[in-house]
């Protein structure tokens, strides 16, 4: 009795890992794809995610424009935006301990940093809600599922 519990308990086992690396591999190509589709097409990326907003938008996402990390970060809000905040850069330390310092006036910018106006949609109920989920995201924009659409071929090779 206990050979034939051993016997599936290791078949479950060789399993789960098959599975899991079978997975690993594939979210890896996907990375890999995701990130030069990044690079190459971030600007339309950007424009078919804000199209998507009905209403005014009020929020801003900043993300950094390439994957390069430094030790110095300096993030100038855009003054463009109605917020206390506009204009006044943020100069990011990596330290042991995370050293942020607030800083008002225009900055030298050594990192390239992008801004999304976080899109915003009317729920039925009348009420304003902004989308932060990447699935509503293409589940709204036709223009950003073909970027992608390419993403579901290239996973089937």
């Amino acid at each position: 009795m206990s050979t034939f519990i051993t016997t599936v308990i290791t078949l479950l086992c060789a399993a789960a890992i098959f599975f899991i690396l079978k997975y690993y591999f594939r979210w890896k190509k996907i990375r890999a794809y995701a990130d030069t589709q990044w690079d190459e097409h971030k600007s339309e990326i950007v424009k078919a995610i804000e199209a998507i907003g009905e209403e005014t938008p009020e929020s801003i996402l900043l993300f950094m424009g390439s994957n390069r990390v430094t030790e110095n970060l300096i993030i100038t809000i855009p003054s463009s935006i109605e917020s206390p905040w506009a204009g006044k850069s943020f100069d990011i330390r990596t330290t042991e301990n995370m050293n942020i310092q607030l800083h008002t006036g225009s900055h030298e910018v050594n990192n390239e940093t992008s801004m999304l106006m976080v899109p915003r949609i009317k729920l039925k109920n009348g009420k304003s809600q902004n989308v932060w989920s990447p699935s509503r995201y293409l589940s709204k924009s036709k223009p950003l599922r073909s970027l992608f659409g390419k993403l579901n071929d290239n996973e089937k090779e």
